[in-house]
């Protein structure tokens, strides 16, 4: 198991999404039965929230994989920014907690209206 950076680049008023699949060292998906995974983007020279992320885990739970999304309605509001960071943190029933993804974050203006 080891810990990916994944940097990524969020248009305003795009509905931004990513499937992630977690798998171990030898290939085999990483379950998320009973698992609860919360995410979210701050400024690196502040540690400010600027949002969070949905997180949907796909069915089956055993299959390792969720949808990290942020709806148009969020992005819209949000100022052009570099120097952004967020991480992923996944919660198991079981009390075990992994910051499993993470990396920059950059939110750019659009033109069209």
């Amino acid at each position: 198991m080891k810990r990916d950076k994944f940097n990524i680049v969020i248009y305003r008023g795009e509905t931004y999404s990513t499937l992630v699949s977690l798998k171990d060292n030898n290939g085999a998906a990483i379950t998320l039965q009973n698992a609860t995974i919360t995410a979210q983007c701050r400024n690196k020279a502040t540690n400010a929230a600027v949002f969070s992320f949905v997180c949907t885990i796909q069915a089956p739970a055993s299959g390792g994989e969720f949808l990290l999304s942020v709806p148009a309605g969020t992005s819209a509001p949000l100022t052009p920014e570099k120097g952004l960071v967020y991480d992923v943190k996944i919660s198991w029933a079981g009390g075990d907690t992994k910051y499993w993804l993470g990396g920059d974050c950059e939110i750019r203006d659009t033109v069209t209206a």
